[in-house]
């Protein structure tokens, strides 16, 4: 197989060959891969490979690093990203480690960290902070609602519902609400959007 990593749109490979020759010289090019991470001075493009090459050998030592480079990102960022996708694989174990220091994050990077938690349903804890961030940010009542949805817990269902009814409600946007509700086990009230833009786009592509 090959290990892929996204700059830009461009998908570029790394062969098996160099993968095999990282695993045989094991944890010592672990190490000087963290370092690389860690080197704000090195070109991108070889920060993005190291953590693609660290997330195949299944590296757990550069997680706190990951975490922290959340806490003060940009809503975009292509490296930081990558490291959420590692941070993904790494399972459970990053969750406490997430919830210690998540207060501290930028918006971004709550935004970032919470979708690393979402992967863990059932627990109070990251449902109330979903749910905080639901209740805050409004024009990311969208992505929220989806975050919610995947953790399970129906007690959200009164947030859902009332953003469900709000008057500035764009049609897109009651869509992922409605999801999240009936996903849930609620009843999403009915909504008319004739003159909403994004509703008659829709509309439009499906007569098409």
């Amino acid at each position: 197989s090959f290990l892929t990593r996204r700059s830009s749109d461009l998908l570029v490979p790394v062969p098996d060959l160099l993968m095999e020759q990282i695993s045989f010289v094991g944890k010592p090019c672990e190490k000087r891969l963290v370092a690389l991470l860690k080197d704000e001075e090195a070109p991108n493009e070889a920060r993005m490979t190291a953590i693609g090459l660290l997330r195949e050998m299944g590296s757990e030592q550069p997680k706190n690093l990951y975490i922290q480079w959340q806490l003060n990102r940009d809503a975009v960022d292509e490296l930081k990203d990558n490291a959420i996708e590692s941070l993904i694989e790494m399972g459970e174990g990053t969750v406490q480690p997430i919830l210690q220091v998540f207060r501290q994050a930028n918006a971004a990077g709550r935004e970032a960290l919470l979708e690393v938690l979402s992967h863990y349903p059932g627990h109070p804890q990251i449902v109330a902070l979903m749910l905080q961030e639901f209740r805050e940010h409004t024009e990311k009542r969208a992505l929220f609602a989806a975050y919610l949805a995947k953790m399970g817990d129906d007690q959200v269902l009164s947030d859902l519902i009332e953003a469900a009814q709000e008057q500035d409600l764009t049609y897109l946007t009651y869509i992922e609400l409605r999801n999240a509700i009936e996903t849930l086990g609620g009843n999403c009230p009915e909504r008319e959007f004739d003159d909403d833009p994004e509703y008659e786009a829709l509309s439009r592509l499906d007569m098409t």
